[in-house]
């Protein structure tokens, strides 16, 4: 859970498992891009995908969120959500503020796909303090094994009452978002979300129940009912390989003239690029091509043993209340029919901007403090439009260059298809693999919690003291 935090992008991040939301950003957090990350398989108590509450400026794009029972995010924020990819949603998917502040959210060329344990609505929880600009979203809820997406329109969004419709995108990062047509996306995320670089068994396995577009996946109780961790075996570095333990590989600084044996020029910029010898090498990690480790893409069951043949959930037990609560009695009601909703931004070797992030690594990812690109391909000619003044048009109303529409509402108008001056060093760091499950570190700290308030110099109910 991200709180009261600014200017911070998460890029290629794998966070699975989740007890209350699997990721969070609340309490007036703003300037925060999350992209080309795997989120889901949520578990008990609440089995919630994410919540975004009372947030300014996210950006969310090219996520895959999948096997939550709500919340893909709950989206109560002034952000975009583009590009992301919803699978198998629980009794809701993406869901709106429903609040008693409007908030406006961009929700473009998304791609909601049925799978056996949804039974609600895919876009939920809305109110007309929703201000939605909606466009080029497409949803497959056949469960048939193919991808056949029809138009998300107006009538899809359900809640209290409608939304309010936009007719055109009002978030406006200073790096403008490269959007993908619907379909697009949906091949972009399989091969890039999460910690795409050497996928584990767990995001193959999740990956397997994407593809199998509507036959596998399940909402657990529990990561035993999956397998839990996998074993990881233990690799050590071959002697030799780092001499001068200045980060930088014997081999790597051969190849760029560098000295094996001179520690100082890890710090040095030789190439005088403006950054260190070692920022143009972890640069070099980045760009590596995905699953580089030949693990593949998804496995091809989808899942393990019987849980992907489960059979859709139509309760999940008591309604969980907020945790947050930011409006009051509005944000404490039962979650009963309420999903979630974010923002969006690009990932890796994709040249996408956002509200957060930095260019580099040969990716051409935006933010608030980077220069970028203007959005480049957006909706085919042929349209997944729909839903930019309503939707009832189908796939050509309104808007079917989604990218015109960003960039007639600003952006930098600079060219993302090569390196930027800055690098996303949060989010090379998170690619390879920080921020992964944080079950156990949730408990540590609860237990930590207990420890104080029994340590306290004022325990609970002791009696005032007399003068």
């Amino acid at each position: 859970m991200i709180r009261i935090s600014t200017s911070m992008i998460f890029d290629h991040i794998s966070v699975q498992w989740g007890r209350w939301d699997t990721i969070g950003l609340t309490g007036s957090t703003s300037s925060v891009t999350i992209q080309y990350s795997l989120l889901g398989e949520s578990i008990d108590p609440q089995r919630f995908g994410g919540l975004v509450d009372s947030a300014d400026k996210i950006t969310l794009s090219h996520n895959l969120w999948l096997d939550s029972q709500s919340r893909s995010p709950k989206f109560k924020a002034n952000g975009q959500y583009i590009n992301n990819v919803v699978y198998n949603w629980g009794g809701n998917g993406l869901g709106g503020g429903h609040s008693g502040a409007d908030w406006y959210e961009d929700i473009i060329n998304n791609y909601f796909i049925k799978g056996p344990s949804s039974t609600g609505g895919f876009v939920t929880g809305y109110a007309a303090t929703d201000r939605v600009f909606s466009s080029g979203n497409l949803a497959d809820l056949d469960r048939d094994g193919q991808l056949s997406g029809r138009p998300v329109v107006a009538e899809d969004f359900q809640g209290d009452s409608p939304p309010t419709f936009e007719t055109a995108a009002h978030n406006v990062p200073p790096v403008a978002v490269t959007v993908d047509g619907a379909e697009t996306a949906y091949a972009r995320v399989l091969v890039q979300a999460g910690a795409s670089l050497c996928r584990d068994g767990v995001d193959r396995r999740l990956l397997g129940q994407v593809t199998s577009l509507g036959t596998k996946g399940a909402i657990v109780a529990d990561e035993n009912a999956v397998g839990g961790q996998p074993s990881m075996d233990q690799v050590s570095r071959p002697a030799g390989f780092d001499s001068d333990g200045d980060g930088l590989p014997d081999t790597w600084e051969a190849a760029h003239g560098l000295n094996a044996r001179d520690a100082a020029d890890g710090v040095r910029d030789t190439d005088g690029d403006g950054y260190t010898n070692l920022e143009d090498y972890l640069t070099s990690l980045a760009s590596a091509e995905p699953d580089s480790c030949g693990a593949g893409v998804a496995v091809a069951d989808g899942g393990v043993g019987p849980v992907d043949a489960a059979a859709p959930e139509s309760t999940d037990g008591p309604p969980v209340e907020d945790a947050e609560g930011g409006d009051g009695g509005v944000d404490a009601r039962p979650d009963g029919a309420r999903g979630t909703g974010g923002a969006g931004s690009g990932g890796a070797g994709s040249g996408t901007g956002g509200f957060a992030g930095t260019g580099g690594a040969g990716s051409g990812t935006g933010g608030v403090a980077a220069t970028g690109g203007a959005a480049q391909a957006g909706a085919d000619a042929a349209g997944d439009g729909g839903g930019a003044a309503g939707g009832r048009d189908g796939p050509n109303d309104a808007v079917t260059d989604v990218s015109a529409a960003v960039r007639t509402s600003g952006g930098c108008g600079c060219d993302l298809s090569g390196p930027s001056p800055v690098r996303p060093w949060i989010a090379i760091l998170l690619m390879f693999g920080l921020g992964r499950r944080r079950r156990k570190t949730t408990a540590v700290r609860r237990v930590k919690d207990r420890r104080a308030r029994r340590n306290s110099a004022e325990p609970r109910n002791r009696p005032p003291a007399h003068p």
